[in-house]
């Protein structure tokens, strides 16, 4: 609960909620390590747990849901766990409107954050799991409002050629710069034009084609290196 305490106490004051869980998230992923080895172990350490999380900084799924969940309700935000294909992540709620979030699917081991899984529909979420049968309660997330991308101008309903170049030019100086699209089509036809024909290359300040693909999510991640 101190742990919980010192983490709160660093959201800047007058944050809305959206703000205060992006925080919490992106504090949970940038000082917790994913533990490959505890995952594998048939002994439970503290990596199944808040205490691995929030104290040791060593964790697996189970234990950053745990710990977002628990600074989410002491923030007086409704937020649960639920469990599916061997894995653990959240609800939460914001605005009136439950939304999914998987701390540890955003936790790429870089340090940095990335924001995939940051308030996503249940469409979205079935992609990569499915539910187990016994849970206490599961929401139906259906609004997009809050979406990382959709919130920060980094979601494309098609592909438009002009607004992604700029979107990405506007956010070259960032470590990574994420962008999502609508459907599998768009998504499809921004790999081949962007990453098959290098018009990626084309934006403001980008110089090489790094990147990561989601396809689950119909995402890209641009690795661009930031600022010299």
């Amino acid at each position: 609960y101190k742990a919980a305490e010192k983490i709160i106490d660093q959201i800047p004051k007058g944050s809305s909620d959206y703000e205060k869980v992006l925080f919490v998230h992106d504090y949970i992923i940038e000082n917790t390590q994913y533990d490959h080895i505890g995952a594998i172990l048939e002994n439970k350490g503290m990596c199944h747990n808040i205490y691995g999380c929030l104290i040791e900084g060593e964790a697996v799924c189970i234990g950053y849901a745990e710990a977002f969940q628990l600074i989410m309700n002491m923030l007086d935000i409704e937020s649960g766990v639920c469990t599916g294909s061997n894995h653990a992540w959240n609800y939460v709620k914001i605005d009136g409107e439950y939304y999914w979030i998987d701390t540890t699917w955003d936790d790429d081991d870089s340090g940095e954050p990335i924001h995939t899984y940051f308030l996503v529909t249940t469409d979205q979420l079935l992609r990569s799991r499915t539910f187990d049968t016994l849970q206490s309660y599961v929401p139906e997330c259906t609004e997009t409002e809050s979406n990382y991308f959709v919130k920060n101008g980094g979601y494309f309903e098609t592909y438009d050629e002009k607004e992604i170049l700029g979107y990405v030019g506007e956010n070259s100086d960032k470590e990574k710069c994420q962008i999502m699209f609508g459907s599998y089509e768009a998504y499809s036809e921004a790999l081949n034009e962007l990453i098959g024909k290098s018009k990626l290359t084309r934006a403001d300040g980008v110089d090489d084609l790094r990147y990561v693909r989601t396809d689950e999510m119909f995402c890209l991640t641009l690795l661009l290196g930031g600022e010299d």
